[in-house]
């Protein structure tokens, strides 16, 4: 059974190696570059490790791919309802000209 520490450093060699004296991992590359979309984060993830654990190349591709299409799909829906909120302020405020 892996202890807490041992648990730590699996999943940190995962991902991460030393550059400088500095850990480099994912979560140290989106600060510096800024990366705050979940969607974004996950397929970077997927990206830097495709091919290289349990799943096979292709399969990585496919999941990064369904990732960046639901991102895609969620940003058009966050454009709809934020498109959608403008129209029924524009109206209230058209309708409300009107009862004045």
């Amino acid at each position: 059974m892996l202890t807490g520490d041992s648990v730590h450093e699996s999943k940190k060699n995962h991902y991460s190696f030393d550059y400088k004296g500095i850990r480099i991992d994912p979560y140290r590359l989106f600060r510096i570059y800024n990366i705050y979309d979940p969607e974004q984060q996950h397929a970077i993830k997927k990206l830097l490790r495709a091919g290289k654990s349990v799943k096979t190349l292709e399969q990585d591709i496919n999941e990064t791919i369904a990732t960046l299409e639901r991102w895609k799909e969620i940003l058009k829906e966050d454009e709809l309802a934020d498109n959608d909120i403008s129209t029924n302020k524009l109206m209230e405020r058209t309708n409300a000209k009107y009862f004045i």
